[in-house]
Order: C-alpha cells, then structure tokens, then sequence
C-alpha cells in the first residue's frame, strides 16, 4: 500500500512514506529499498538522502539485489554519502554473487573504463554478457558497445546493432540513437536513410543529445532529406541548450551566415565561444580566423576562467 500511495500523486506519497517507515522499522527488506530508494534519488536535502542510504543499506544487509545495486551507486557517485569507488566495487560485486544484472553491468562499466578496478575490456565485455543474458537494457547497450569497438572481443557491427535494436526496443535513448546512425553509416547493415530518420527522431523524443545533433546536420547538408537549415537550427538548438559543444559550433555558423536563422554575429560569436570552452577544435578556429582581437569575457571564457 506504502508502495502505491508512493507513486499515484504528491497528496498520498506523505502517506505512502508514512507506511513504507512503518514496514521498514518492522524489518520489512522490500519497505526499506523502496523507502530509501525514494529518498535517496528524489530527497531534496542531504540528511533525507543520507536516510535513504541507510534504509538501502539496511535492505542490502539482507540480500535484496536491487538495494544493493542503489547502495554502490550511492557510493559511486557519492549520493547520500561520502564518494567512494572502492566501497561502491565491493557492494557490486556482493550483487554479482548473488546474480544482479544491475551490478554485473555496473562493474562491467568500471572495468571497462578503469575506474576503481584494473582495465579489464575482456572481463566487462563478460559481465555485459551475462547482465543482457538476463534481460538487462543498459548492459545489453554495453554489450552493444563492446562488439562495435572491438572492445573484449572480435569487432562485429551486426552483433553490435543487434544488441542495440534490443535496447532500443526497451526505449534506451542511447541504443536507439545507435540504431539511428548505423543505419545512417551503413554500420553492421546497408544504408537506410530513411530508417536512420526514423530511429534518430524516436532517440530525439527519448532525450538523446547525440540525435538531436545528427538531425541537425541531416537537415543542414541535405543528407537524405531537404535542406532545411531553419528547421536544423531547432534541433541544434535543443542539443546546445544541453552545452553539446557541436551543437553550439553549428548553430553559431547559422547565425554567422545567417542561415535559417537572421544573421547576428554577436550570437555567432557567443556560441562558438561556448563551443571552443568545451574544447570543440572547429569552434577555436573558426574564433581564431574571425575574432583576431578577442575581448576579455571571450577571452576568459575560452581559458576557462571566472569574470
């Protein structure tokens, strides 16, 4: 009951909390994870946070899988609690032990990149393996990843796009995107054009950044579609309110010829600056050919400093 009153609306989840407290003080390792779960990612303040570490915690004591999950990322990101990956591997691999997916994909990432555990890709290209074998979206997508880039295992881009369609079935903006661009490159299928389309604006409506982007210059280049700069200029714009620097760099070259959008160098030039600041190469040429005399602000924004 705690559980459901949570979810239906802001006037019952008082009551919902209220209950959940009540089983979780009884012992109740389903009340606890979900509890702490609530507080920890959607507690406005730290000691409300903290709680829901504890309440995690208390739930992962007694073997609740996803519990158990929550606690390393709270201490992975250090949520609720002081950071501390080393802290964060050991609750993972708690999980691992007992069969998470959730925990096979997070340490799986960890070795794939190195953090906190040795750089391993072999050993999280297995892990992803056995999290997507259970059904796991993000380490199917991971899995998906690890077969595009040869990473753990021999490169193949029809596996790998496989493993995304997959994910993206399941409404992960980061696979669908994939599927978009592999279609679009001809990556592990033939080219579609007009399928990459339609997944890169499924990504889009998911959030993806990446396909907020690729629209853009579809639409910019004429690449399958019409040119239609004005209507790239809107998708540039989403992924530039996102501090995307390509997206920035592109929606500043708009302004800067006045392409699709009316011509206005200080917007141009404000852009490509927050695009150079973010380390776009593009962006700090074209600053470098077009701004010879930079003001301070331009100047400070670009090195990174503070006015």
């Amino acid at each position: 009951m705690g559980r459901e009153l949570l979810n239906e609306s802001a006037e019952t989840a008082e009551e919902g909390k209220r209950l959940l407290m009540h089983a979780a003080m009884l012992g109740d390792m389903y009340a606890q994870s979900t509890l702490g779960f609530h507080q920890l990612w959607r507690g406005q303040s730290p000691e409300e946070q903290s709680s829901g570490v504890q309440w995690l915690t208390a739930a992962a004591m007694q073997d609740h899988k996803y519990a158990i999950y929550n606690v390393g990322e709270a201490y992975l990101r250090g949520k609720g609690t002081a950071q501390n990956t080393q802290v964060a591997v050991s609750w993972y691999k708690k999980g691992i032990a007992l069969g998470s997916a959730d925990c096979q994909s997070a340490l799986g990432y960890l070795h794939f990149i190195g953090r906190g555990v040795p750089e391993d890709e072999t050993k999280a290209h297995e892990l992803f393996q056995l999290a997507s074998l259970q059904g796991d979206t993000w380490g199917t997508y991971l899995l998906g990843v690890s077969y595009a880039g040869g990473h753990g295992v021999t490169k193949d881009l029809r596996v790998a796009l496989d493993c995304f369609l997959q994910a993206a079935e399941k409404h992960d903006a980061n696979a669908t995107f994939k599927v978009g661009r592999a279609f679009l490159l001809g990556e592990g299928t033939e080219k579609n054009k007009g399928a990459a389309v339609k997944w890169l604006r499924q990504a889009a409506r998911l959030g993806s950044t990446d396909a907020h982007v690729y629209l853009g210059l579809m639409l910019v280049y004429g690449d399958g579609v019409e040119e239609n700069p004005a209507e790239a200029a809107k998708w540039f714009r989403k992924a530039a309110d996102e501090n995307d620097p390509r997206a920035l760099r592109e929606l500043g070259l708009l302004y800067a010829k006045g392409n699709g959008v009316e011509m206005d160098l200080a917007e141009a030039q404000r852009l490509m600056a927050t695009a150079a600041s973010l380390n776009d190469d593009e962006a700090k040429a074209w600053l470098d050919e077009h701004c010879p005399q930079k003001p301070d602000w331009l100047v400070k924004l670009r090195t990174g400093e503070s006015e």
